[in-house]
């Protein structure tokens, strides 16, 4: 499943997502060094990328779950590591 969310990048100036949306995105946890996915609301759209990857939209995407009771703000999730399915 992971390899199907990189393979579609999306297009700078143009994201699929808005702020309020809820998305699904990979994410690599550091410590066990094996891909998980977390679900979680857009807070902020970056349009045209960031500093170090502008080739596609970026988000800031808002998590609660076990980990994180009182939410963390993931920063410059790639549209590429993105999708709405399965939302939790």
């Amino acid at each position: 499943m992971f390899n199907s969310l990189m393979a579609d990048k999306g297009t700078p100036g143009r994201p699929r997502y808005q702020r309020g949306d809820r998305v699904r995105f990979s994410f690599r946890n550091r410590e066990t060094d094996e891909m998980e996915y977390l679900y979680g609301e857009v807070w902020i759209v970056d349009s045209y990328g960031t500093f170090f990857n502008d080739s596609e939209p970026s988000y800031d995407v808002y998590v609660v779950n076990e980990n994180w009771p009182e939410g963390c703000l993931f920063k410059h999730i790639p549209e590429s590591c993105i999708d709405t399915g399965l939302l939790g």
